[in-house]
């Protein structure tokens, strides 16, 4: 090869394996167990889709910046932020195009709760027509309710959601399953509260800013698909979504 064409070539070279290297991202999420769970100090995040995205990120040789935060700062930074993704992202058609994504990471099953005291409840969707439903604001299942004409009342967090249908501001009670126990633990209500029906799910994804470059989305995508292949993401799983009393 001529002097000239190896130079050429072992520029370009230099150029791919830089861009590898500086290959980061800016990950958000919010806490949100057993899917995230954000230590005190905000520096660390574990979980059944937490798990799955840096496994990814090790996978890849993809380095990366957790910060993790309130769900709509984590949302709107990963809309906003070149170079940023957002985990666990319900992938939802109003969201299609305003992501590029890679998963799914998971499913999040959607429940319907009641006070164990309350025994004038439905057993569908259908029965909840102009009765409160409690929801975390701004999240896949609040727009779904929503969009579907149902009477909802928004709170900040998963805390204030339950806490609502324990003070009586609402009838039921909507969060992921897997979520449900974790929560009703820490505010001490597994008595207080009883599961009445399921009504949808939706898959999991990291999302990210369109600006991420695409060779990056395919690179984790096939992590993740040999993460699935090699037995990785049932293992995941088997740590953290044991089988609960809450259905």
């Amino acid at each position: 090869m001529p002097l000239i064409s190896r130079l050429v070539a072992c520029h370009l070279l230099a150029i791919v394996g830089a861009q590898a290297a500086a290959a980061s991202l800016t990950l958000t999420t919010e806490d949100l167990p057993p899917y995230n769970t954000v230590s005190d100090d905000l520096k660390h995040v574990s979980g059944a889709v937490a798990d799955r995205v840096i496994e990814i990120m090790q996978r890849a040789d993809v380095g990366y910046t957790l910060a993790p935060s309130g769900w709509n700062r984590a949302y709107m930074l990963a809309r906003t932020q070149p170079g940023t993704c957002v985990f666990g992202t319900a992938r939802i058609a109003p969201r299609e195009n305003m992501f590029k994504w890679v998963g799914p990471l998971g499913s999040a099953e959607w429940h319907m709760y009641v006070r164990d005291d309350d025994y004038a409840v439905a057993n569908s969707l259908d029965g909840v027509h102009g009765e409160t439903i409690s929801v975390y604001r701004s999240d896949a299942l609040s727009l779904y309710l929503h969009e579907h004409g149902y009477q909802v009342t928004e709170a900040e967090n998963s805390e204030n959601s339950l806490a609502a249908l324990l003070a009586g501001r609402a009838k039921y009670w909507a969060t992921p399953r897997h979520a449900a126990l974790p929560l009703l633990q820490k505010m001490e209500a597994t008595d207080r509260v009883r599961y009445a029906f399921s009504f949808g799910h939706t898959d999991l994804y990291l999302a990210c800013n369109p600006a991420v470059d695409d060779a990056l989305i395919e690179r984790m995508r096939q992590a993740l698909k040999h993460m699935e292949q090699d037995g990785t993401t049932q293992r995941i799983d088997a740590r953290y979504l044991p089988r609960d009393k809450m259905h």
